[in-house]
Parts: structure tokens; sequence; C-alpha cells
């Protein structure tokens, strides 16, 4: 099927290069960039690629298991800043 594009000019020239540099011509290019757009991940309609996450022990404190992200972060705020007091006081029962 025959098609006229309008493409300006710069993109056209890198188009161009690149066909010349690859040995094909500008059409077969731009049928291959559409083919490639065509099947990338995201378009609507098209079911994105399945992955694996692997799960990595943390050392986390158990007492930090089952909190939302906020309360976490929260109790680990607070920890640190009661650390620091201690820090800051030097050992205890000296005053």
């Amino acid at each position: 099927m025959k098609t006229t594009l309008d493409i300006n000019d710069a993109l056209h020239a890198r188009a161009k290069a690149l066909a010349a540099q690859l040995r094909m011509p500008l059409t077969r290019l731009v049928e291959v960039a559409i083919e490639e757009k065509l099947r990338q991940p995201g378009r609507p309609g098209t079911p994105a690629k399945r992955f694996r996450v692997r799960a990595f022990d943390l050392g986390m404190k158990a007492g930090y298991r089952g909190m939302n992200f906020n309360h976490l972060a929260s109790e680990l705020e607070d920890e640190a800043i009661l650390q620091k007091m201690q820090r800051s006081r030097g050992p205890r029962g000296s005053t």
C-alpha cells in the first residue's frame, strides 16, 4: 500500500541516514519502526509482560512486620530520635 507521510525535515534526515547506515530502504525502516512501536508493552489493550519479584530478608525487627509504610517510617523516625537523645545525654546514670 502506498501512503504519504508528512515528516519534519530533521526527522527525515535522521531516518534517511539511519536507513543508509543499515543498508535498507527508507520505506523498510519506517515499516520496522512502526512494527516495533506497535509491539511495545503498555499499549492500550496489550497485556503487560509478567515478571517475578524475588524476596530478600531485610533483617527487619519482628515488630515492624505488617505495618503500612507511613506507620513504619514514623516508628523508625521515633527510634532514631530516641537513639540520638540517648547519645547526647551520655551514659546512663550520669547527669
